[in-house]
């Protein structure tokens, strides 16, 4: 057993545990035992988070991690969210500069690694998190990651390996971004769902994504627009139009029309009064509509009627 071989390393008294780990993990071979450790640093990083941020400084160097840059290699993936939870939590959380660089370097480059890639999930949590500030953090790193994503997609060859990572990175963002959202209202008593201020976190983050039309990714967009609409209809209302377009793929699911026929059905009865004198919020709601109209979906038929009858 892994777990076994460090033991011993488990001292009682914090900061000699920390000591000993710190140790361990600059020459540590072994992948396992270096993510048994490194997972460790968790228990820690709360209380020591400035003596822990050296040691993730020291662990991301160390030959035990490379392991995880190889396709090829078996990797145990709870090792891995392990060092990679440790290093969120002190970044978004704790702010401290090494974890902070470390998670920037992995979002700015989100395709290069699987770190990166279990590391765009596992920013889930952060990004509903009470604080605002974590918040902030995390959906700045969303971002980072989005932009880097809409960059490969302009410059990539049609059909290139960098085309496809770019519309992989996009999907688990737009996943991310709505399990947090699902996730919170799910837990909350709150009414009004996912904490102030989590539409303006996002809302950017979605907007960089929006040239990526591959339906699931545009699914996942319109299912969070659909929990965080309350915050702001018609914010959301004007993301909601730049995401969608007539002849997209999109159009013609039929699990799409579902979803995004109902979220326009909302406006016409819990958000009307925010939108019906404001011109462009009734141009985009009316251009959405309009996209599944031209599918031939007979929902999309139906809520048109209903649109101009509310102007008779």
């Amino acid at each position: 057993m892994l777990t076994a071989q460090v033991s011993h390393l488990l001292d009682p008294d914090p900061v000699r545990a920390l000591d000993l780990i710190h140790a361990r993990l600059k020459e540590e071979t072994v992948f396992g035992i270096g993510g048994i450790l490194a997972a460790r640093l968790r228990c820690f990083a709360g209380a020591y988070p400035d003596l822990v941020d050296q040691v993730v400084h020291d662990a991301a160097l160390g030959p035990w991690l490379e392991p995880s840059d190889d396709e090829g290699a078996h990797v145990d993936g709870l090792a891995l969210n392990g060092f990679i939870g440790v290093v969120l939590f002190l970044a978004l959380c704790e702010d401290t500069p090494n974890a902070r660089a470390l998670a920037g370097s992995w979002f700015e480059e989100p395709t290069a690694s699987r770190i990166c890639h279990r590391a765009l999930l596992r920013v889930k949590g952060f990004l509903i998190d009470d604080d605002a500030k974590v918040r902030e953090r995390a959906a700045a790193l969303l971002l980072t990651a989005a932009t880097a994503a809409e960059e490969i997609r302009v410059s990539a060859e049609p059909d290139s390996e960098g085309l496809g990572k770019a519309f992989s990175v996009a999907s688990k963002i737009c996943a991310t971004v709505r399990r947090s959202c699902e996730n919170h209202r799910a837990r909350s008593t709150r009414v009004s769902g996912p904490p102030e201020g989590v539409l303006a976190d996002v809302l950017p983050i979605l907007s960089e994504l929006s040239r990526f039309r591959e339906p699931s990714i545009v699914h996942d967009a319109v299912q969070t627009f659909a929990v965080l609409a309350p915050q702001d209809p018609r914010a959301v209302l004007g993301c909601l139009r730049g995401m969608v377009d007539v002849g997209d793929p999109y159009a013609y699911d039929s699990l799409a029309q579902e979803a995004t026929i109902a979220l326009c059905a909302r406006y016409l009865a819990e958000f009307w009064e925010d939108v019906m004198d404001v011109p462009d919020s009734l141009t985009a709601l009316r251009e959405v509509i309009g996209v599944f109209v031209r599918a031939g979906w007979p929902e999309a038929i139906g809520l048109s009627r209903r649109l101009g009858e509310a102007f008779r």
